[in-house]
């Protein structure tokens, strides 16, 4: 590809990248995110495993940032009331491996992690 072409193309991008942000729209990118209605959410199937109905392995090397969901609809809320536009990142603080928030939720729950295996992500499949 000729370096003119691949500059044209960068250019187009740019000029469609800059047409999406300025319609008068929000797009809200979020992390994983859990609530106590979903039962099939990695919170639910921890404790599941927990409570020794199964075993359950967990990526030790994927960093994510558990998002809360009522917390994810209260802050959409305030963006759309606020009249916001473009691109938002929306996520509770911190972060942590898979592996992390199933230790951080036995300890929540008051229980030992038991049944819960970290593994590198590539072994999960």
């Amino acid at each position: 590809m000729a370096v003119v072409e691949v500059v044209s193309f960068f250019c187009s991008l740019l000029q469609a990248t800059r047409a999406r942000t300025t319609v008068d729209a929000i797009a809200v990118r979020t992390s994983s995110f859990f609530s106590p209605w979903d039962y099939r959410d990695f919170v639910a199937q921890t404790i599941d495993a927990l409570k020794g109905k199964r075993e359950m392995e967990a990526a030790s090397d994927l960093v994510v940032s558990p998002t809360y969901l009522p917390d994810l609809v209260t802050e959409c809320l305030n963006l759309l009331l606020d009249n916001e536009s473009g691109i938002v990142h929306v996520v509770n603080e911190g972060s942590v491996t898979w592996a992390g928030f199933a230790e951080k939720v036995a300890a929540y729950a008051g229980v030992e992690l038991t049944n819960v295996s970290p593994v590198p992500d590539e072994e999960l499949g």
